[in-house]
């Protein structure tokens, strides 16, 4: 009797996780910046100052981007609507885009 007790136990807590997870991935009207980059030396200045923050490195001020939008996004948005909703913002031509 005492198996069936910690199977069904088991059962139980591992379904309360998987749900748990499962609430985690559901998000709606979280706000995300976008920003606009002229070239590839650029970006990557972007890429190593956010490895020195990540590493525990100090955090410097900068100056406010120009080219840098907020976006509204939700768990339900495909790629397809991101990238449009990104083109949109910024002022982009999906044509003219290149997404790195």
């Amino acid at each position: 009797m005492s198996v069936c007790v910690c199977v069904c136990v088991c059962v139980y807590v591992s379904q309360a996780q998987a749900e748990a997870k499962r609430q985690r991935l559901i998000y709606e009207g979280v706000e995300v910046m976008c920003e606009l980059f002229s070239g590839e030396e650029e970006l990557s200045a972007v890429w190593q100052g956010m490895a020195g923050a990540l590493a525990g490195g100090e955090r410097r001020s900068r100056r406010a981007r120009r080219n840098r939008q907020p976006l509204n996004v939700s768990s339900f948005n495909t790629l397809r609507e991101l990238k449009l909703n990104i083109f949109q913002a910024l002022n982009v031509h999906p044509l003219n885009a290149q997404v790195g």
